[in-house]
């Protein structure tokens, strides 16, 4: 699986903007974006870490 997150407390991080895509359309809820620090012209999204957004991710 091609997907590149990291865990914080109370955030998902996901770099991958097919799976925020996914995410989105499965209804979860996007918290913020912020540009990735090494190459401005990418995005990391930002959604709510729950167990429920952990097992989806997982299936994707």
């Amino acid at each position: 699986m091609d997907i590149m997150e990291t865990m914080t407390k109370k955030t998902k991080l996901v770099f991958n903007p097919v799976v925020a895509r996914k995410l989105l359309k499965r209804g979860y809820h996007l918290i913020d974006l912020k540009p990735l620090k090494e190459n401005k012209d990418k995005t990391i999204f930002v959604f709510k870490n729950d167990d429920k957004l952990v097992e989806t991710l997982r299936s994707l």
